[in-house]
């Protein structure tokens, strides 16, 4: 038997801050788990190698400046896959593990090389039309439709986004899965169920600026003086936090209050201490419209009811599954009808251990 046939290598691909893409981490823990050796080939923006060295498995960074802007940085992905699959190959793996469309030239180039290795295409965002800009757009959708004619199987983070996919861009030849991006299970005594004449607490994580409705949630809640809301997170736009950061000063009232971001493992600690949360996206492209939230899923995780926009796969787990509250616009209106709505229909009787264990990771 050969040494391709023989390995249970999986080499992953990806570029950008490893660190942060909490998606691929537990994707490679789980097959880790089953006996996968993992390692990682990495387009590294941060240059910082003392961060690689703590993670739980083999990390080789090729380092890609970036330094003369984005549209460089697409000719440089070139550069970066010819090397990447060259070292790849050294070892023949049984998988080569393309996170994002920057990753696919890489997998096609290790395929071509390694005759028997299988290529997997983790498609969790709709790439094209992630990209504002049409240039950006004829660019990449050569690459995309090249990469997922050699995939042997395309992954996508919801349901939604995978049909509209193979209706949009076809590849039908390839096997299409959906894996969704589920928080691991974890014990929980009950739902964060605020008490009889309780002020019902309320809390966004995340990324905050302008396509969040950050402004708009701080001007609300303003004047929603009966709830508590507070922003956790980091801003996307320095404009916009020096905007809402002079709002918050500039008022007496106290019932909204912006603090700094956690890492994903203290969730857990910081959710407790709230009755529902915000995930709120604008809604500039299909890919938002088919958003797929690792937020709501933790907020059901820890507990935590769900306010959120009236988009399809939204609605199907809040309003359908009676988790949490919909709404078409973010306005002083709708968000009171919402609040009003949670204390009337009671949705945290639903967030059972059942309910949980369907939205885990494991």
């Amino acid at each position: 038997m050969s040494k391709e046939e023989k390995s249970n290598r999986v080499a992953c691909v990806y570029v950008g801050h490893l660190q942060f893409r909490g998606r691929l981490l537990k994707e490679i823990a789980a097959m880790k788990s089953r006996g996968y050796e993992c390692d990682v080939t990495l387009g590294d923006l941060q240059l910082k190698p003392a961060n690689l060295d703590k993670l739980p498995f083999p990390v080789h960074p090729i380092e890609m400046r970036g330094k003369w802007g984005n549209g460089w940085l697409y000719f440089e992905n070139f550069w970066f896959s010819i090397k990447a699959a060259l070292h790849i190959a050294k070892t023949p793996p049984a998988i080569v593990y393309c996170f994002s469309i920057q990753a696919l030239l890489t997998g096609v180039l290790v395929k071509l090389l390694c005759r028997n290795t299988k290529m997997v295409f983790d498609s969790n965002e709709l790439f094209i039309e992630c990209f504002q800009h049409p240039v950006k757009k004829l660019l990449w959708r050569p690459i995309q439709k090249f990469g997922a004619h050699f995939s042997d199987l395309i992954i996508h983070a919801e349901r939604n986004r995978r049909e509209y996919y193979l209706k949009k861009h076809g590849a039908r030849s390839s096997r299409h899965e959906v894996l969704e991006n589920f928080p691991p299970f974890r014990e929980l005594s009950g739902p964060n169920k605020p008490k009889a004449e309780e002020r019902i607490r309320v809390i966004y994580f995340g990324v905050l600026g302008k396509d969040r409705f950050t402004r708009e949630l701080v001007s609300i809640f303003h004047e929603l003086e009966e709830y508590d809301l507070d922003l956790v997170g980091y801003f996307g736009e320095k404009w916009v936090e020096d905007e809402v950061r002079e709002t918050i000063a500039n008022t007496e009232k106290t019932n909204v209050r912006l603090l700094p971001g956690v890492p994903q493992t203290e969730l857990p600690k910081l959710l407790k201490d709230y009755h529902a949360g915000f995930a709120f996206y604008l809604n500039t492209n299909i890919n938002n419209y088919y958003c797929a939230p690792n937020k709501v899923y933790d907020y059901l995780m820890n507990g935590l009811t769900v306010i959120a926009n009236n988009y399809p796969g939204l609605n199907q787990v809040l309003e359908q599954g009676k988790l949490g509250v919909c709404v078409d616009e973010v306005t002083k209106e709708s968000i009171d009808e919402a609040l009003v709505r949670l204390g009337e229909e009671c949705p945290w009787d639903q967030i059972t251990e059942e309910t949980r264990r369907s939205y885990s990771w494991d």
